[in-house]
């Protein structure tokens, strides 16, 4: 007669806290949405090695987050960063450069609540100023090389993007 007493009792015990929380382990910090996406205008300064100069540049970045993943799981963030019209001047010389190119950057997080901001550090092609001709003495002549501009995202509670900053710009 005991045991038929527990039974009952136990299991609305486990359906009551299964109700509770059951909802909860879903949606808890799982970002919903489509994937964020921003245009910034930014600039940063860069010293480039090869010719020995700082390089200030200017222009435009575009960006895209995906997120997918859980506080069980852990959070992915994938993004897509792409350089348009940007341009520099040496400091020193006074030359032309250009920033061109497009990264994929991914970056994984453990269980738990969604870190903010998230920091990535996409890589774009340099471009010193001037043609490089073989045998063209006097000027010499520089190859392009890599250049990473720090990009954040920020997020809220949840784990979505709230705004990103590119450089030294926020949108």
């Amino acid at each position: 007669m005991r045991r038929a007493c527990r039974l009952p009792v136990s299991l609305a015990v486990i359906l009551g806290v299964s109700a509770l929380v059951g909802p909860l382990a879903g949606a808890a910090w799982a970002p919903k949405g489509p994937n964020w996406k921003s245009q910034s205008v930014f600039s940063e300064q860069f010293f480039n090695a090869p010719t020995n100069e700082t390089v200030n540049l200017a222009g435009t970045m575009s960006v895209t987050i995906k997120i997918s993943g859980d506080q069980f799981r852990g959070f992915v963030y994938s993004l897509h960063a792409v350089v348009h019209h940007v341009i520099g001047t040496g400091t020193t010389s006074g030359g032309a450069y250009s920033l061109k190119g497009h990264d994929d950057v991914v970056v994984h997080f453990n269980q738990g609540a969604p870190v903010s901001p998230v920091d990535f550090a996409p890589s774009f092609t340099l471009h010193p100023p001037g043609p490089c001709r073989a045998h063209h003495p006097p000027n010499p002549c520089f190859n392009p090389t890599r250049s990473s501009v720090p990009v954040a995202a920020f997020l809220d509670a949840n784990g979505s993007v709230t705004g990103v900053q590119a450089g030294s710009s926020t949108t």
